[in-house]
């Protein structure tokens, strides 16, 4: 998750000096992911990637809503993270920071 959060932040402080708005969206989407991530795995009691694989048996649903955040986290295309990063790449582009982008 420290990874994950440095590259979010790369993202944020990228699009601030064009899109502050969109800097606050991206904020807000990845505070919902991370929250939504760490309840999860906290219901599960998941301290490790052991104690995950045997989660699939006792609680599929929440399971499966863990896998869909961790990817949407990664910023997969059809999921909710891809979306502000995409938006961000858009943005860069248009204002003539293709090196950025």
């Amino acid at each position: 998750m420290a990874y994950s959060s440095i590259a979010h932040m790369g993202w944020m402080s990228a699009i601030v000096t064009y899109n502050p708005p969109m800097m606050m969206l991206n904020l807000f989407i990845y505070i919902a992911l991370t929250m939504t991530m760490f309840l999860a795995l906290n219901y599960l009691s998941a301290k490790s990637t052991s104690t995950l694989s045997m989660a699939w048996n006792t609680n599929a649903t929440l399971t499966s809503i863990l896998l869909i955040t961790l990817m949407s986290l990664g910023g997969l295309p059809p999921l909710t993270g891809f979306l502000p990063k995409w938006v961000i790449i858009q943005e860069l582009i248009s204002n003539h920071n293709i090196l950025v982008s």
